[in-house]
């Protein structure tokens, strides 16, 4: 399927380096958050371009409720697939927020997603310590959470998320939620394959998802315990 959103690409036929340009300028439409302006950053959500080696993604960081203003990661996702544009307009909608752009050094948030992302794609990092706040309905999220569980360079089942919930027979619904994960590689859905092993329903595309698991095999036992 081509994107919608940068319907110059296909995911079968990346040009990483055109595509990471197109997204620059894409960018270029948002405010650039200033160093320092930590009461205005609070009070949006904080867009970036990450670069991988699988293309760019776009790492999004919003504010909680004032209650809780340290904030949270609501969308990390491949550029170039179509539902980002809906996502994006899900998190501003449910968050009403401005949507900036944050350069290195803007958003000590972001800086922090940028490192551990980059520190998995090196095999440096096998669990993440980030604080994630995604949107979605009750049942969404609790399969999303089971995700977070499944250990580093392993794959389960549709079904066994859906055993693990106590809901054996709502595979299809664990598979719908898998697919609205607004929250790749950290909310590991490429780890999820068909109950016969085989590579199924990514929305960043198979080729990546196969590239992940074979990037986790590469590195071998975790370097840290296993949730």
């Amino acid at each position: 399927m081509q994107s919608l959103l940068f319907p110059e690409f296909s995911p079968g036929d990346l040009d990483q380096r055109a595509l990471s340009q197109w997204t620059d300028r894409w960018l270029g439409q948002f405010p650039v958050l200033e160093p320092g302006d930590d009461a205005l950053a609070k009070r949006s959500l904080v867009l970036r371009k990450l670069n991988t080696q699988l293309g760019p993604m776009l790492a999004v960081y919003a504010p909680l409720p004032s209650s809780d203003p340290a904030g949270g990661l609501v969308l990390l996702e491949f550029v170039d697939e179509d539902r980002i544009e809906k996502q994006l307009h899900v998190a501003t909608k449910v968050r009403a927020c401005a949507m900036l752009r944050s350069e290195r050094g803007t958003s000590s948030e972001l800086d922090e997603v940028e490192d551990q992302v980059g520190e998995y794609f090196a095999g440096a990092r096998q669990s993440f310590e980030l604080r994630l706040a995604p949107t979605g309905t009750p049942f969404q999220t609790d399969v999303w959470e089971e995700l977070v569980k499944i250990p580093y360079g392993t794959q389960v089942s549709y079904g066994d998320i859906a055993r693990r919930l106590s809901r054996p027979s709502a595979t299809r619904a664990v598979g719908a939620a898998n697919g609205r994960n607004p929250i790749a590689i950290i909310q590991p859905c490429h780890r999820v394959v068909g109950a016969d092993g085989t590579l199924t329903g990514y929305a960043g595309g198979l080729w990546r998802k196969r590239r992940l698991i074979e990037l986790e095999a590469q590195h071998g036992l975790p370097l840290e315990p296993a949730p």
